[in-house]
């Protein structure tokens, strides 16, 4: 178990599709185990394994630390089952340090997912859980949270997004 550094806005992995695992992978398990290291130290709710530097179908969650007995999981190689009605919310991201936006996605919905000892299991979410486990995936995907601004609300934060970019190319990490 390791804290890693969690890599910035600009870095091209955090454009890059995740591959599949195998959750009996040993390897699965330690990356699992320091994403959850990183995610603690950051003081976040969700990290996903690209943001680490690491192009595989696995994110954490812990959302214990703002609701107290609230959901801490490792997902292996999600699927989107069913979103529902989009909603406008605010969200930060680790990679995105300090930056806070209004994001439109779905208030509800059902994830697939494999657990650590390789059994699929199917949970419906909703409000910040929902939030926060299609953020991660996203992550997955190569997609970020400012990839959804309308281009005057980009512009509003392309100052920070540049300050952002520089930091990653001089390899600082958050």
């Amino acid at each position: 178990m390791a804290q890693r550094g969690i890599r910035l806005f600009g870095d091209p992995v955090l454009r890059t599709r995740s591959t599949e695992v195998d959750p009996a992978d040993p390897a699965t398990r330690a990356l699992v185990d320091d994403l959850f290291d990183t995610l603690q130290h950051a003081h976040g709710i969700g990290l996903a394994a690209n943001q680490i530097g690491e192009t595989r179908r696995i994110f954490v969650v812990d959302l214990s630390q703002m609701q107290p007995g609230g959901p801490r999981l490792a997902v292996i190689n999600p699927e989107v089952v069913r979103a529902g009605e989009p909603v406008s919310g605010e969200e930060g991201c680790l990679s995105f340090p300090g930056l806070y936006l209004q994001v439109i996605r779905a208030e509800e919905a059902v994830l697939r997912y494999q657990m650590l000892d390789g059994r699929t299991k199917e949970v419906e979410v909703s409000g910040l859980f929902a939030r926060v486990l299609l953020h991660e995936f996203d992550h997955l995907n190569g997609v970020l949270y400012v990839d959804g601004l309308s281009a005057v609300r980009r512009m509003r934060v392309a100052a920070r997004l540049k300050q952002i970019t520089r930091r990653q190319k001089k390899g600082e990490t958050a």
